[in-house]
């Protein structure tokens, strides 16, 4: 948990560092943050494996990665799920797929790629270039984004 909490601190100061520099500097910044994101969904499979030691089986990861993913939205029962898969990845497993919830306005946002374990998760939120950067670990944990 203490990895998690770094690194997202880390990348947000890099995020908005990024945003002050001219455009070589900002491509050499998103690599870096594309790189701390790597580490985190890292992080995120060490916590699959912890879950697992500690007695759970594997065909838990994915009903508690769903449960994490849907723990703090403002409407979980109208969650969709796609393409949710399991993947070995780092020490442990990810949780890997996209989902599509309602905003406070009761409407579908549109599916969002995510990459979780029982505990922490990593959801997509737009195309902006920052956040393509700052969520390029689940490209790299699940593959193509293909939802």
């Amino acid at each position: 948990m203490r990895l998690a909490t770094t690194l997202t601190a880390l990348t947000l100061a890099t995020v908005a560092q990024a945003q002050t520099l001219n455009l070589p500097q900002q491509l050499e910044q998103y690599r870096n943050i594309a790189e701390l994101s790597v580490e985190q969904v890292k992080g995120l499979s060490q916590m699959s494996a912890l879950t697992l030691q500690e007695g759970k089986k594997k065909s838990q990861l994915i009903p508690l990665a769903k449960q994490a993913l849907t723990s703090n939205l403002r409407d979980p029962d109208s969650v969709k799920f796609r393409n949710v898969r399991l993947v070995k990845y780092g020490e442990g497993y990810i949780v890997c797929g996209a989902l599509n919830a309602k905003n406070g306005y009761g409407a579908y946002v549109g599916y969002r790629a995510f990459a979780a374990s029982p505990i922490l998760t990593m959801v997509r939120q737009s195309t902006d270039p920052l956040e393509l950067a700052r969520t390029y670990g689940i490209v790299d944990a699940c593959g193509a984004l293909d939802f």
